[in-house]
C-alpha cells in the first residue's frame, strides 16, 4: 500500500496524547503511513509500561523514493530526515522495550548508527527485527526488477559497524537481518559480534548476497 507519508496529524496527535498516560504494554503501528514528523510525535509519547513495539513498513527516516510501489521503484536517498528516528532512538534508550521490529522502513547506515546508540543502553531489550532495510548502503540498480543488479555491495558499513559494536554487549536473543543487501564485509563484521554476544541463540540473515562480490 502507498500512503501519502505524514498527511494528516490531527488523529494521529490525539492517539499519542492518550498513549503517554495509558499502560499499554505491546504497539503496532505497521504500514500506516508514518513519516519522520508522525514518528517524533510517537517517540515523545511513549508509555513507560511499553515492551513491544512494532513500526513495520513505515519511512522513518525519511529516505526520499522515487516511484514507490512502482515496478520501478528508486531509492533516491536514504535517511534524508532523521529528526524523528532521532526522538524515538533517544526515548528507546531509557525505556523497557523487549522486542523492537523496523522491518522495511528504508532505514540506512545513518538510520542504524542512531539505532546502535539507543541499543548500548536498552538494557531489557532480547529481539529485534531489521529485516529489508538498506543497513549497509549497498548500492542496487533496478532494485527488484528482473534485471536487479548489485552496483556495489556494503559501500557504507559506518552504521552497521556501530550495530554489530553494540550488539556484542547486549542482551539480545533474537536477532533477524533477512534481505537487508548485506555482504561478505558486513558478515564479517555480524560473525565477530555474535562471538560475544552471550545470550544470542537465533539469527536470520536468508536473503542476503553474502556470497557474492557485486558489481
Amino acid at each position: 500500500q502507498v500512503h501519502d507519508v505524514d498527511k494528516d496529524q490531527s488523529g494521529w496527535n490525539n492517539l499519542c496524547e492518550q498513549l503517554k498516560v495509558s499502560s499499554i504494554t505491546s504497539f503496532t503501528a505497521a504500514d500506516i503511513g508514518m513519516g519522520p514528523v508522525a514518528l517524533r510525535t510517537l517517540a515523545t509519547s511513549l508509555p513507560g509500561a511499553l515492551t513491544s513495539v512494532v513500526l513495520d513498513e513505515n519511512e522513518l527516516s525519511g529516505t526520499k523514493i522515487f516511484g514507490k510501489g512502482e515496478s520501478y521503484e528508486e531509492i533516491e536517498e536514504l535517511d534524508a530526515d532523521l529528526s524523528g528516528f532521532t526522538e524515538l532512538c533517544s526515548s528507546l534508550k531509557s525505556s523497557t522495550v523487549v522486542s523492537l521490529s523496523l522491518r522495511k522502513c528504508y532505514l540506512g547506515p545513518q538510520a542504524v548508527d542512531l539505532l546502535a546508540d539507543a541499543i548500548k543502553l536498552m538494557g531489557a531489550l532480547t529481539s529485534v527485527v531489521l529485516d529489508e532495510n538498506e543497513l549497509t548502503g549497498t548500492k542496487i540498480y533496478g532494485k527488484g526488477q528482473p534485471y536487479e543488479r548489485i552496483e556495489q555491495l556494503d559501500a557504507d558499513l559506518s552504521g552497521f559497524t556501530e550495530l554489530c559494536s553494540s550488539l556484542k554487549s547486549s542482551t539480545i536473543v533474537s536477532l533477524s537481518l533477512r534481505k537487508c543487501y548485506l555482504g561478505p564485509h558486513a558478515l564479517d563484521l555480524l560473525a565477530d559480534a555474535i562471538k560475544l554476544i552471550a545470550a544470542v541463540d537465533a539469527i536470520a540473515i536468508g536473503g542476503n548476497p553474502i556470497t557474492s562480490a557485486g558489481g
